[in-house]
């Protein structure tokens, strides 16, 4: 019965410090397909476009439906988190998802570490970003 218990703890043990060491991964969604279209090795510079992105908040996204009807998402866990001060926002910011629309120019929609969620404007450079996630709307139709 020991030896059971013994074995029953490491396996368990390597399971969930492997489960723990993975960094999540970028997934883009494609809205009119309705599902995720491509997943990318989240790397520490797409995180920095992203926490560039959230630096570059210019005001809050007014729509009543922040999510569009053409286009696509990123959704990009953020590890670590980014803590963002500002007038709009103070908190740890755990999820951002950039939001590319047709109609408009891209958004945020932003999660804090109490789940709570904020849509915002921002002004950045979204084409290196899309090239760092080596992603080209226009062919993954």
């Amino acid at each position: 019965m020991f030896k059971k218990i013994i074995v029953f703890m490491i396996i368990f043990l390597s399971f969930s410090s492997s489960t723990i060491a993975q960094i999540p991964n970028v997934e883009i969604f494609d809205v009119k397909q309705e599902k995720v279209v491509a997943t990318v090795e989240k790397t520490p510079e797409i995180q920095q476009e992203v926490e560039a992105f959230l630096k570059s908040i210019t005001g809050v996204y007014k729509k009543m439906n922040p999510v569009p009807t053409t286009g696509f998402m990123v959704k990009v866990p953020l590890e670590p988190y980014v803590n963002l001060e500002n007038e709009l926002i103070n908190g740890k910011i755990v999820e951002v998802i950039v939001v590319f629309s047709i109609d408009e120019n891209p958004y945020l929609l932003v999660f804090d570490d109490e789940n709570n969620f904020y849509a915002f404007t921002f002004d950045g450079n979204t084409d290196s970003f899309l090239e760092k996630l080596n992603y080209n709307p226009m062919t993954s139709n």
